[in-house]
């Protein structure tokens, strides 16, 4: 007998990633047999006799090969895509916005991944969530949505679960290797993801499938608008920064009139810091994500890292880092 694999979320887990209920401004619905918005007396068909059962057999195959952590990492990837390109609207919108909705995602995750949400869980637990993850922004790379690959990126190398200095197997390696090549890092303000960007939206057959860092696009828009008044103040005229400004606004706009109402919703993920989490009751800073964050690494169980004398050590690398928090 095969042992069945444990849940890859709690409920906790799998409700931020549910995507929080907003109706859209119109709604555009086709009107079919299997849509309950269709109308409703339609005849009935003919009920066929047989003495095998009504199966699906690809179904059931499908069903038999395809375990639970595939199907959350599909459901969690579809709502994560949804999340990202509303989170472009936003940032055409309500660009003010996108720095506390990224905060609060990526804490979210790190809280996911040290904690499910429900309770304290050893290094090897903490070792299957970031596996997790990282086929989540693998998955994403896939379909084009960088905004999510990103996101569990800064996860991932957050202090809180880097300290903790786990040993990743050879597949994890090559995800991680794979996001430092193609993104680039926050010392460089990803700017790897944005010259592809540049390049993609060059050819429009592309462009309205590439789904953009939300995060990296409003970080370099202000980067830009800073560096050119500072040129222009000494009498010089960055031409290269302000074609890159230009490029940027346009997408936003081309990118909100297409799209603006196609239903799509940010995840519960990026809405509010997660701070219903009852294992802490003796907590007193929950309101605090730094010392919150900090407080669930050192109480993972059989973590070599967390002995007294190296967490001494880490909060004292903590408050170095603390804009890496």
């Amino acid at each position: 007998m095969f042992n069945k694999r444990k849940r890859t979320l709690s409920k906790n887990g799998e409700e931020l990633f549910s995507i929080a209920m907003e109706k859209p401004k119109y709604f555009l619905t086709k009107k079919n047999s299997w849509n309950p918005e269709s109308p409703k007396n339609l005849k009935k068909r003919r009920h066929t006799i047989s003495c095998l059962p009504s199966l699906n057999l690809k179904r059931v195959f499908l069903d038999f090969i395809t375990t639970d952590f595939d199907k959350k990492l599909e459901e969690h990837s579809h709502n994560m895509k949804s999340a990202s390109k509303k989170l472009l609207l936003h940032l055409y919108q309500n660009p003010e916005k996108i720095p506390q909705f990224v905060d609060n995602a990526i804490i979210n995750l790190v809280i996911l991944i040290l904690s499910d949400g429900e309770k304290y869980l050893n290094e090897q637990q903490v070792k299957h969530n970031v596996h997790f993850y990282l086929k989540l922004a693998e998955r994403a790379i896939t379909e084009n949505d960088h905004q999510t690959a990103i996101l569990v990126k800064c996860a991932i190398e957050n202090f809180n679960v880097h300290r903790l200095k786990l040993k990743r197997n050879k597949n994890d390696q090559k995800i991680i290797d794979l996001l430092e090549k193609k993104y680039g890092n926050f010392k460089n303000c990803y700017s790897d993801h944005l010259r592809e960007f540049l390049e993609i939206v060059q050819e429009y057959d592309q462009m309205y499938n590439y789904i953009p860092s939300a995060m990296v696009l409003h970080m370099h828009s202000i980067r830009n608008e800073i560096y050119t008044k500072a040129f222009r103040r000494i009498g010089k005229c960055p031409t290269k920064i302000s074609q890159y400004s230009q490029t940027i606004e346009l997408f936003k706009k081309l990118f909100y009139n297409r799209n603006s109402i196609s239903g799509d919703n940010l995840t519960k993920l990026y809405l509010s810091v997660f701070n219903d989490l009852t294992f802490l009751k003796n907590f007193q800073e929950k309101d605090n994500s730094k010392s919150l964050l900090f407080h669930l690494s050192c109480n993972v169980k059989k973590s070599e890292q967390n002995k007294r004398r190296k967490i001494v050590n880490s909060q004292k690398s903590s408050n170095c880092l603390i804009y890496l928090n």
